[in-house]
């Protein structure tokens, strides 16, 4: 579908401007024209506090748009949307009784709103339900979440931790800044934390680690034009550990910090499986000689909550050097987990073959 098209769909129209022959290039009429409305548009200013908001996202990475945020979805990475519109909007602290909130979802479980100065006594609609104020609110309402459960919307107080309150008290839930993909971790600050150990019976696993790290490091010196920090399992300390994305490499035998993340239970417990023998993910097992996971998941070592910290395994950022022709391409190339068969050796767009590989599910466990 062309641009003007998808705009159409909206109810908007996209002007399209295209100087006569001109290739890669303006032809002055159409510079003149561009320049006239977009010197118009600024003039005109943004509209900072919109009556109406269509907010469409895959990932809770982006998730806000004005007085509107997304806080769940039913799953990621499939098209989810929030089309938002005031109805009897003033600006004034007192409402009228008909004032609405109307709202529209689409693979949406929770979202919060600020559309008034005081929500209370105000009609919202979602999905053509209305939803009940909650009783006992402390006035006045600026910020309100509203929650599903099936297909039945709740109007809820937000609660401390930004999380929908129906998720269980020290559940894992996929959140804003908190759900992944691998790459996402290198979106805030991180240490790569190297082994210090060897895997016994295991020598090619670890020179394919030690590979990756190195390449992991020279890519992010080349093409993030950074240097990394790095420590050894043994140098870094609890604090580190607690105030940053980890980006662990090694086995549960070599990098002592793996060994916790593998070994972990209650509610941190890692869905994928890795012992001296086998790697296992659900139903399917992969020999841990030949096979090495790669995945992103909460960190067991933060205070989990909704600015919580990642924990990586075996992963740099998942673009290589087959990808750096065209800039577009230098984007993530592996979900939030993969299982690596490195009897392939790496190549300029893969770190091994990847015998298998997916999303968790938004409880961060397999799907």
């Amino acid at each position: 579908m062309l641009q003007e098209d998808a705009y159409a769909a909206e109810g908007e129209h996209l002007p399209h401007i295209i100087g006569p022959g001109m290739g890669h290039a303006f032809h002055p009429d159409t510079r003149a024209e561009v320049m006239r409305r977009l010197t118009a548009e600024v003039r005109k200013g943004r509209d900072t506090d919109p009556d109406s908001i269509s907010l469409q996202t895959r990932t809770l990475r982006y998730n806000k748009c004005h007085w509107l945020t997304i806080e769940g979805l039913d799953e990621h990475w499939l098209d989810s949307r929030l089309d938002a519109k005031r109805v009897d909007y003033t600006h004034s602290e007192t409402l009228s009784a008909n004032t609405q909130l109307v709202v529209s979802s689409s693979n949406v479980s929770a979202f919060t709103a600020a559309p008034f100065l005081d929500m209370s006594g105000a009609t919202v609609i979602i999905d053509g339900q209305t939803v009940q104020e909650p009783a006992g609110l402390d006035r006045p309402v600026v910020r309100s979440m509203f929650v599903k459960e099936g297909s039945t919307w709740s109007w809820i107080p937000p609660t401390a931790s930004g999380l929908p309150p129906t998720v269980p008290d020290g559940a894992l839930q996929k959140a804003h800044l908190l759900q992944g993909p691998i790459d996402d971790a290198f979106l805030e600050p991180f240490i790569v934390v190297t082994p210090t150990g060897s895997t016994p019976g295991a020598p090619e696993v670890d020179t394919y680690i030690e590979f990756e790290l190195a390449h992991f490091i020279r890519r992010w010196e080349a093409v993030i034009r950074g240097v990394p920090r790095v420590m050894k399992d043994t140098e870094i300390n609890q604090d580190q550990l607690r105030r940053f994305n980890l980006i662990l490499f090694g086995t549960p035998e070599s990098n002592v910090h793996v060994k916790t993340v593998t070994s972990r239970d209650g509610r941190m417990a890692l869905p994928i499986g890795w012992s001296a023998d086998a790697v296992t993910v659900g139903d399917q097992v992969y020999d841990a000689k030949t096979h090495v996971p790669s995945f992103v998941y909460p960190s067991c070592f933060s205070d989990y909550d909704v600015l919580g910290h990642y924990v990586v395994v075996n992963s740099g950022v998942t673009h290589r050097e087959g990808h750096d022709h065209n800039n577009s391409l230098q984007n993530p190339h592996l979900p939030d987990w993969a299982v690596v068969d490195i009897t392939q050796p790496p190549s300029r767009l893969s770190p091994g073959r990847i015998a298998a590989a997916d999303f968790f599910d938004e409880a961060w466990q397999l799907k």
